[in-house]
């Protein structure tokens, strides 16, 4: 079977900074982080993606293109903050229907998925929701090609939110999902943490300390019963999870 083929292109970049928010972020900057951590997710899937950059550095939208072709890409992506003053999350395509359709629409709803407040921003005319436009990186490319606009980095709020680390990562997951169904592939799961076992758990932090001082302390003069209950949830909390540890459900 052959190996899908992606090109993730973050928009702007070198002396090109794209938009610029109110506290000086750049498109280009925040643009290129969303596009690494999508490129990482689709090789750990095992995609072969590429990035049209992977550093701060200016490319021709023909260029752009160009490298989607050469590479014959299943699906090319270009990453962007949106501007103007609104606010709310989009996805372009190129003038007419097309199976970039699809992947924007699956792209959207991933997105919409993980950043269920973040307003939806759609052309339903036709039927889907990607917004129809003549990009240059979408005419020029020869297969299916999505725009995708995170967020307004030219509000205060919108400028906080692509900024933070949180938003990034939920961004480029769900962008890499949209991806990934479209092209028929599973998305990588990520391992279950690594619990102590309950010798580990002897070794108490201060707050559990603290819990069973606590604990000793409603034994010995009583206490307010909200707190009371409070505490002996704490507790009991910690002793379930050192159950489940000694059930050896999960192994060292």
């Amino acid at each position: 079977m052959k190996t899908p083929t992606t090109v993730i292109d973050a928009g702007h970049g070198g002396h090109d900074s794209g938009a610029l928010g109110p506290g000086g972020s750049k498109e280009k900057d925040i643009a290129l982080n969303v596009s690494k951590r999508v490129h990482a997710i689709l090789i750990e899937a095992g995609v072969r993606s590429i990035l049209t950059r992977d550093s701060d550095v200016f490319l021709g939208l023909t260029e752009r293109a160009e490298i989607a072709n050469r590479a014959v890409a299943d699906l090319f992506v270009s990453i962007h903050c949106n501007a103007g003053g609104g606010t709310g999350f989009e996805v372009y395509t190129s003038r007419g229907e097309t199976t970039s359709d699809r992947a924007a629409t699956l792209v959207f709803e991933e997105f919409g998925s993980a950043n269920p407040g973040s307003i939806r921003r759609v052309d339903l005319t036709d039927g889907d929701v990607d917004k129809e436009a003549g990009y240059a990186v979408l005419v020029r490319t020869s297969g299916p090609a999505i725009l995708f606009e995170l967020e307004f980095i030219d509000t205060d709020a919108g400028e906080s939110l692509l900024n933070d680390a949180a938003f990034q990562e939920r961004s480029a997951t769900a962008i890499a999902a949209g991806v990934l169904r479209f092209l028929g592939v599973e998305l990588p799961v990520s391992p279950l943490p690594v619990i102590p076992r309950r010798n580990d758990m002897l070794r108490w932090t201060p707050a559990e300390k603290a819990i069973h001082a606590a604990l000793d302390a409603v034994e010995e003069v009583g206490a307010d019963p909200l707190l009371t209950e409070a505490v002996t949830l704490l507790s009991n909390a910690q002793n379930k999870v050192a159950d489940y540890v000694d059930a050896d459900l999960l192994s060292q």
